[in-house]
């Protein structure tokens, strides 16, 4: 596991807008790939009123989960949202009151631009209702750091990681080296 240090939150937020700006308007996951989250939501879970999509720039993936689950609301978060009505500029290592144990589902590729990825996950899980469900893309990309991409950690890592505030429950396989870790919040004692 490794975690490039900042000197500042604005040095962080310096970096992460330069990464954007490097990035392609090509989403970093495929339709298939939610399709088959929506697909496990749909066999899984209960009805689905409300989902966040960590770090979603231009509001792919909250458009493809939207298709399936027309009557909820699905919103998504970003630094640099990038013009989608459902995109809102928001750092998500940071609570928000208003959806504290209100999502029903929360899904992100972008664990791999935390600065704090144990602190990060504690407030998803939060966010999360008490029957509601995480999913994580993991990708052997997300092993490197570099820059704007500040943690790195191996597949077993996220597991371990996620498992020290939250409970691991699936794994989703994506095809080729890509999986989604299924998990829910940790039994409130």
């Amino acid at each position: 596991m490794e975690l490039i240090p900042f000197k500042s939150y604005d040095r962080y937020r310096d970096i992460q807008r330069k990464t954007e700006r490097r990035k392609s308007r090509r989403p970093g996951v495929k339709r298939h790939e939610i399709d088959g989250i929506a697909d496990w939501i749909k066999e899984n879970c209960n009805a689905v009123r409300f989902g966040i999509c960590h770090g979603a720039r231009y509001g792919h993936e909250v458009d493809w989960l939207k298709v399936h689950f027309r009557r909820a609301e699905v919103i998504g978060t970003d630094l640099f949202p990038k013009d989608h009505p459902k995109v809102i500029a928001w750092d998500f290592h940071k609570e928000n009151i208003q959806w504290k144990n209100k999502a029903d589902f929360i899904y992100s590729n972008s664990l791999d631009h935390s600065y704090d990825p144990l602190a990060c996950l504690g407030v998803w899980f939060k966010q999360l209702k008490l029957t509601g469900t995480m999913f994580l893309l993991w990708h052997p990309c997300q092993i490197a750091t570099h820059r704007g991409d500040c943690f790195g950690a191996h597949f077993h890592e996220y597991v371990d990681l996620i498992n020290e505030v939250g409970v691991v429950e699936d794994i989703i396989y994506q095809g080729g080296l890509l999986f989604t870790i299924v998990a829910r919040r940790k039994d409130e004692e």
